[in-house]
C-alpha cells in the first residue's frame, strides 16, 4: 500500500481534479495531462489498482491533505510505470 498526504508543489501547467476515487478516473486524468500539468485527488478513501498506469511526460499528483488516498493492489501490480520522458 502507498498512502498520499497532502503536498505542496509548484508547476507551471494547469491542474487537473480527480474527485472520483476510482483507478479509471485516475487513469483518464494522467492520460488527459499535459506535461507539467497536475493532477490533484480531492477526497479521502482507497484507489484500488488492477493494473499498472502508464505515465509517459513529467506530472505532479497531489491531494487536498485533508485526509489520506490510499492506492491498493495485488502484490504483483506497480501502480505507476514511469517510463521514456516520464517523471513524478
Amino acid at each position: 500500500m502507498l498512502f498520499l498526504l497532502g503536498t505542496v508543489s509548484f508547476s507551471q501547467g494547469a491542474t487537473i481534479t480527480v474527485n472520483t476515487l476510482t483507478e479509471t478516473a485516475l487513469e483518464n486524468a494522467i492520460t488527459s495531462a499535459n506535461p507539467s500539468d497536475t493532477i490533484h485527488i480531492v477526497g479521502f478513501g482507497v484507489i484500488n489498482f488492477t493494473d499498472s498506469i502508464t505515465i509517459e511526460k513529467s506530472l505532479t499528483i497531489t491531494t487536498d491533505g485533508l485526509g489520506s488516498i490510499t492506492l491498493a493492489g495485488n502484490s504483483s501490480s506497480k501502480f505507476f510505470y514511469v517510463e521514456g520522458n516520464g517523471s513524478l
